[in-house]
């Protein structure tokens, strides 16, 4: 991030989001084991790890599940979170991207393995971390 590496704000826990809809969504379902390791690695992962404060956490999973509700297209959601980091020349640490990784693998993975189409927002994800500085 731009400000302190290891310190996000709450505009970055909203696109986060949107991220991690996407990758959920990929199939036009969000399954509820898809939810449950969302929940898991924010709880688990980026809480206890100091990478969000439990009040970020919520916006996280309540903007997540405000998604799921609205029937948010996937590829939009993607995009939107692409240009927000585009737009905003936001600089991800190492360890973010890698929690990020790891959160989006745990997502995937959940439910019936990974699908082609889970595969292919994954490998948007990689390459778009690979663009970046």
């Amino acid at each position: 991030m731009k400000r302190n590496k290891n310190k996000l704000d709450d505009a970055f826990c909203l696109h986060l989001a949107q991220l991690f809809y996407a990758v959920a969504s990929a199939d036009n379902v969000v399954a509820e084991e898809e939810v449950n390791a969302l929940k898991l690695m924010i709880k688990k992962e980026w809480v206890s790890g100091n990478l969000l404060s439990n009040s970020q956490a919520k916006i996280l999973l309540s903007a997540f599940n405000q998604l799921a509700e609205s029937r948010a297209d996937s590829n939009q959601c993607f995009q939107t979170f692409k240009l927000y980091i585009e737009n905003n020349n936001i600089k991800i640490a190492t360890p973010v991207k890698n929690m990020i990784w790891k959160t989006a693998e745990s997502i995937a993975s959940s439910y019936a393995h990974k699908n082609k189409s889970e595969l292919i927002v994954l490998t948007k994800l990689r390459s778009f971390f690979l663009d970046l500085p």
